[in-house]
């Protein structure tokens, strides 16, 4: 019956079954990132989300990583302070684009973003490789623990 259950939630997309306490601590993270850039109107805010997310349960390595995501976007959001100085309503609307495109493509929409703010080119170069590696990072831990990024994430074909 668990195995008739199992095939049905690989059939309906899931990517993976969690199963330990790691899995399902490390498949719960990979749904909430998969929604943050969308779900959020600021860089501070998708770095307010990130930094609360519960890693108690994730195992060593996949926490380690995901950090790293965190200290990437909470660089992002001390960008958009500056972004922000330089001309809010402008920035606004920038970033709430950025946002839009991140989740179905990340490099698009940074270079998008590096477009509309030029003097902010290196910053956002330098930021953007910080999330890709630290994506690849606790991505990469995930599988370790056989789970998945979620199906609907451009991310997740990345690579």
């Amino acid at each position: 019956m668990a195995s008739l259950f199992a095939a049905a939630l690989l059939m309906a997309g899931c990517a993976s079954v969690p199963q330990s306490v790691e899995q399902v601590a490390i498949d719960r993270v990979l749904k909430i990132d998969s929604t943050l850039a969308e779900n959020s109107s600021s860089i501070a805010q998708v770095y307010s989300a990130v930094e609360t997310v519960n890693l108690d349960a994730a195992p060593k390595k996949f926490k380690e990583a995901f950090k790293e995501s965190i200290s990437a976007w909470k660089s992002f959001a001390d960008l958009e302070k500056k972004m922000y100085a330089a001309d809010l309503e402008k920035a606004k609307a920038d970033i709430k684009a950025f946002l839009g495109e991140y989740r179905s493509n990340p490099t698009q929409a940074i270079v998008d973003l590096k477009a509309q703010w030029p003097q902010f080119e290196k910053q956002l170069d330098d930021i953007y490789e910080k999330l890709r590696k630290a994506h690849t990072n606790y991505t990469v831990a995930a599988t370790n623990y056989g789970v998945a990024y979620p199906d609907n994430s451009f991310w997740r074909n990345l690579f």
